[in-house]
């Protein structure tokens, strides 16, 4: 993982690989895990919590990691400054123009409307007050738009090299609420038995 700004190339010190986010995630779920066994010793609610972690995984790997840390990053770049890489989608509305003719911008948007679809359905089948369908729209824009603002600091200081795109709002947020919202009520109306024991 290097930058290149300004025809210099800078390698980082530290990279926070997806292998210390994986370890990151996996404490997080065992304190979880360990925490909802004593409360509610309930099955459906360990397995929906694992899936929710598992994905947790996929979703920071995807958007946020890996993230480079430069030790004496103000002094490196006292000279040239922040923010010479692109960090904001200029023309955010244009890929849309081209999703029929174009297979990337096809599946970047169509990646970017499923991908916090889990988010929302798994909420909704652990807790009953995120089952509501102005809660779902609500959760979606706030983590598409933690996520995108973090893109974009991230890149500003050459930790990353990603960029911040409303049209990723829209689409994540569009979504969570759809298909989330549709996935929940799907698996509720097949297992209802297995959501009501599962949902608190």
């Amino acid at each position: 993982m290097s930058f290149v700004i300004k025809h210099h190339t800078y390698q980082p010190d530290i990279i926070l690989s997806n292998g210390t986010l994986f370890w990151l995630i996996i404490s997080l779920a065992a304190i979880t895990l360990s925490y909802q066994q004593k409360k509610y010793a309930n099955i459906t609610r360990l397995i929906m919590w694992s899936c929710f972690y598992f994905y947790l995984y996929w979703l920071l790997k995807l958007t946020i990691f890996p993230i480079a840390i430069f030790k004496q990053s103000f002094a490196t770049f006292a000279t040239i400054g922040y923010g010479h890489i692109m960090f904001y989608e200029q023309q955010p509305l244009k890929m849309m123009q081209y999703m029929f003719v174009n297979e990337n911008a096809m599946y970047n948007i169509l990646g970017n409307t499923v991908m916090l679809a889990p988010l929302t359905s798994l909420l909704a089948l652990l807790y009953q007050k995120f089952s509501h369908w102005l809660t779902m729209l609500l959760v979606s824009i706030l983590v598409s738009g933690v996520i995108e603002m973090t893109q974009l600091l991230l890149t500003y200081f050459y930790m990353n090299a990603r960029t911040f795109d409303i049209m990723d709002i829209i689409t994540n947020s569009t979504g969570g609420l759809v298909i989330g919202y549709g996935t929940y009520h799907l698996l509720k109306w097949i297992f209802p038995k297995m959501v009501d024991y599962g949902q608190i």
